[in-house]
């Protein structure tokens, strides 16, 4: 019984890094860069959205052509702004939040303490973090 035990974790274990290891080749195999290059930001109001305003910003935002999403924390005073590089630069989003809302913004900007913690969701000392970046290593090599 023992034994049976043992194989079936042994088997699923292999089957568990075998996933790991096709889910980090399939993301990391030639990218197309052909379309849309999309870039994601983090923008921060200096004062408060009024209520009106706060009806319509992410609506006029994503009226405007590249800009894919937008996603309003008017407590927190940030959003979130998916847009198309090709058309849109992050001063341009601020500037067009400035003079359609009367509201300063800036880009955030993390700091490198932040950007050192990678992925806040798996501690970089865990075996499954490790276990991830050994396959990545493995297949960016090519």
């Amino acid at each position: 019984m023992i034994k049976r035990v043992v194989i079936w974790v042994l088997v699923l274990a292999g089957v568990s890094v075998t996933a790991l290891a096709a889910h980090i080749y399939l993301v990391n195999k030639g990218i197309d860069h052909k379309g849309p290059a999309f870039a994601m930001g983090k923008f921060i109001f200096e004062q408060e959205l009024d209520g009106e305003a706060q009806a319509v910003f992410s609506d006029k935002l994503k009226a405007q052509g590249g800009i894919k999403d937008v996603r309003v924390n008017a407590e927190a005073r940030f959003f979130i702004c998916l847009y198309e590089q090709k058309k849109w630069s992050s001063d341009a989003i601020i500037h067009f939040v400035e003079e359609q809302f009367q509201v300063y913004a800036y880009r955030y900007h993390p700091s490198a303490e932040e950007l050192a913690s990678s992925c806040p969701a798996i501690s970089q000392d865990s075996f499954i973090f490790r276990l991830g970046e050994f396959f990545e290593h493995l297949l960016n090599k090519r």
